[in-house]
């Protein structure tokens, strides 16, 4: 699966099971998505292949941002540590040499993409080693590589940002995981991205344009979250974090800034990061195991300022495992949800997150096509091996559950009161 963040094959690309360089006889061959290359050069290469005819593919822009963009991008030695950190063993030379350059690669293709398509009126490519935060010279905008320490020095990241001239507000631009790596909608989604990130900040364009109703938020919203780990990943719900000039997280009572650092828009699913660590992070039920009536907990912050402040706790069944037109990626639950669920845990009876609680059957509309009586509590959640899925790509570490027994509700409460949290798009 792609990723979007943290990642020493590809970047912003491969998750690191798909990208495996291994030394034989001394030669160091590379494995990318299943295909095998005889050496480094020829995977780089085959890279560079495949993403210059995904920036080929890209439509010129027809309204670019007025004024001059500044991109800044990390040099080979300012990607070492990046490097270091996302991999999960000791690296040979010869295999760190190959993630360096094929992270540069990356990064220089996404640039090359940001002024091939015409994003901004004018651009200058700029490398250099400091990229935490570049000065932006006489341009407009900057865009720019940040490579920078989190989680007290423990690990590094990667991560594109966006910033305007005389504000220090900065907002991040993420690839769509979504979207096939290299392929034109891949660089797409960036360059969608980088543009809704400049006119957030108060970019123009000749023609005044504004991004699209669809993709940005109105106003403040709230959804919930679960901490997945404890140095600070959480889980939610795509939507809930759709374009946020700031994401808020609230855990125990103490109020977290949170960095967006990946999205899975296909499957509604964001990643984000607090400085704060957690004490308790919930535990992922394999979904191979569910079975239809088996009894369901839903956590989180419905209708936040209007019913309380402290977290909710509903319960029903799992009455399906497939959700609507029979999705095999959602379960079915009849525990009900309001809004701001969106994001939260939907539990086992042992107090196990088998899914993300995301939507709900729209009655009235239903009710008005079919002519029928109005449904009730049919509701969806991603499942967990969906989730665990778009962890592994973004190499979080989480905890499997290890077996399940059920246990009195408001314990089930007590023990998601520590890994609930509330999500909150300003």
């Amino acid at each position: 699966m792609a990723k979007a963040w943290l990642g020493p094959c590809m970047g912003i690309a491969l998750a690191l099971a798909a990208c495996a360089p291994i030394n034989q006889g001394g030669v160091l061959t590379v494995t990318v998505d299943g295909v095998k290359y005889p050496s480094a050069e020829a995977a780089i290469a085959a890279q560079r292949q495949a993403a210059e005819a995904g920036i080929a593919g890209l439509p010129k822009e027809t309204d670019p941002l007025l004024g001059k963009v500044r991109i800044v991008l990390p040099d080979r030695d300012r990607l070492r540590p990046l490097v270091i950190s996302s991999n999960r063993g000791p690296l040979t030379p010869a295999a760190m040499d190959y993630f360096i350059n094929i992270n540069y690669q990356n990064q220089r293709e996404a640039a090359n993409a940001i002024m091939q398509s015409g994003v901004f009126q004018n651009a200058q490519l700029v490398e250099q080693n400091d990229t935490v935060n570049p000065d932006i010279g006489d341009a407009e905008f900057i865009v720019w590589h940040q490579i920078a320490p989190i989680a007290n020095g423990a690990v590094w990241q990667g991560r594109w940002l966006v910033r305007r001239a005389g504000n220090t507000a900065t907002q991040m631009a993420l690839f769509d995981i979504g979207t096939k790596v290299n392929s034109t909608a891949w660089y797409a989604s960036l360059m969608s991205s980088v543009r809704n990130a400049a006119l957030r900040l108060g970019g123009k364009t000749a023609a005044n344009a504004k991004p699209s109703g669809a993709a940005v938020a109105t106003g403040n919203s709230t959804g919930s979250g679960i901490a997945v780990d404890t140095i600070g990943h959480i889980v939610t719900n795509n939507h809930v974090v759709p374009n946020c000039s700031a994401v808020h997280v609230l855990l125990g009572g103490v109020d977290h800034n949170a960095q967006i650092i990946a999205r899975d828009a296909n499957n509604d699913l964001a990643l984000l990061f607090i400085a704060g660590q957690t004490t308790v992070a919930a535990t992922l039920r394999d979904s191979a195991d569910l079975r239809a009536g088996e009894n369901v907990a839903v956590t989180g912050f419905p209708l936040a300022g209007l019913v309380g402040s402290d977290m909710s706790i509903t319960t029903g069944t799992l009455t399906s495992l497939k959700g609507l037109r029979d999705d095999s990626r959602l379960l079915q639950i009849s525990a009900p949800i309001q809004p701001g669920n969106s994001g939260g845990p939907a539990l086992d009876g042992g107090g196990n997150v088998i899914g993300v609680v995301s939507s709900t059957l729209n009655a009235l509309v239903l009710a008005a096509a079919t002519g029928g009586g109005l449904p009730q509590d049919v509701n969806f959640a991603i499942k967990a091996s969906v989730i665990r899925e778009f962890l592994d790509s973004n190499h979080v570490k989480y905890t499997k559950a290890t077996g399940h027994h059920d246990i009195p509700t408001p314990d089930i409460a007590d023990a998601a009161r520590k890994f609930t949290v509330k999500v909150e798009c300003r």
